[in-house]
């Protein structure tokens, strides 16, 4: 009846300002394995700045990058999953009293909520949402996990996926992605976090019983110095000890995978160590074994490939 999650294609593509990456996956009685890997830069030009993630400039570059990432493929899909970076699709949490049935009346309260907490237009926002268990302490009936991003930017990568005959169905980010794959790897009980690090943000979030709890993304272009980039991090990680504390349960019982750079690795698992209370932090980069690809290329492409679609 369409009631139950049933698995997305095995097929998903990664998209960022700078490169397109494809992979296809295998279901089998031990897993889901990689079965084929590719990747192709974009020019420099393809995208220019945007208020909620970039524009798309040239979209005949981005039509003409697909096209040569199919071209060796024996297959091509006509249907697949797309993650995109955590700046392109932003998460929030809301809570609501009442819910309206109406789909049109129900885009409206959550418009006008999200209007109340970030600074864009969100008439020109897509928005997706899951419900997920209320706080403790929360007085509202419900809560959502609210993710949206630029309903132009979104549209036209639809259209340059469509010219290639390719439908994307499901749409991640990053960050969501690989707490897809961690519960691939792991399964769903207790909590579990991931942080997905790099040189311009990190994203840290917590889930309990199969479902965010916590989700943040902190850009960290304007820390400058290391040494003020060191602060600014410490000083957030407190702030989410203290709710996690409050509404997850002791930081130490959590399962924690860290995905960044091998460079930033060492002060990451400090930070998180001493900041969090985490007892053990594992590398993300454990989580997929393949020498064809490292992790971070290619773990986001397995969750989105791993994840259920309702």
């Amino acid at each position: 009846m369409g009631l139950d999650p049933v698995p997305g294609p095995p097929f998903a593509f990664s998209l960022s300002e700078t490169s397109i990456r494809y992979a296809a996956f295998a279901r089998g009685d031990s897993g889901v394995e990689l079965v084929e890997f590719q990747e192709v830069a974009l020019p420099p030009t393809a995208f220019g700045e945007g208020v909620l993630g970039p524009s798309l400039q040239e979209e005949g570059s981005l039509r003409a990058a697909i096209e040569e990432l199919l071209s060796p493929l024996a297959s091509p899909p006509d249907e697949a999953s797309l993650v995109v970076p955590d700046s392109w699709l932003r998460v929030v949490f809301t809570e609501a009293d009442e819910l309206p049935r109406s789909a049109q009346e129900r885009d409206e309260v959550l418009r006008w909520k999200l209007k109340r907490v970030v600074p864009f237009k969100v008439d020109k926002l897509r928005l997706r949402t899951l419900e997920v268990e209320p706080l403790a302490e929360q007085t509202a009936p419900h809560r959502l996990l609210l993710a949206f991003g630029a309903e132009a930017l979104l549209s036209q990568i639809e259209a340059a996926f469509s010219a290639q005959g390719i439908r994307l169905g499901r749409i991640s980010n990053v960050s969501l992605s690989l707490l897809e794959a961690a519960w691939k790897s792991e399964g769903r009980d207790g909590t579990q976090a991931i942080v997905s690090a790099n040189g311009g943000s990190y994203t840290i979030v917590f889930a309990a019983a199969g479902r965010p709890v916590l989700y943040r993304f902190k850009p960290l272009a304007a820390a400058g110095s290391s040494e003020a980039l060191e602060r600014l991090v410490r000083r957030e990680l407190r702030l989410t000890r203290t709710f996690v504390e409050r509404h997850v349960g002791p930081p130490a019982d959590t399962r924690m995978l860290l995905f960044a750079p091998a460079e930033q690795e060492a002060h990451w698992d400090g930070w998180l160590c001493e900041e969090l209370g985490i007892g053990a932090v594992r590398r993300g980069s454990r989580l997929v074994d393949d020498e064809r690809v490292d992790a971070e290329r290619i773990a986001p492409l397995l969750g989105a490939a791993s994840a259920l679609v309702a």
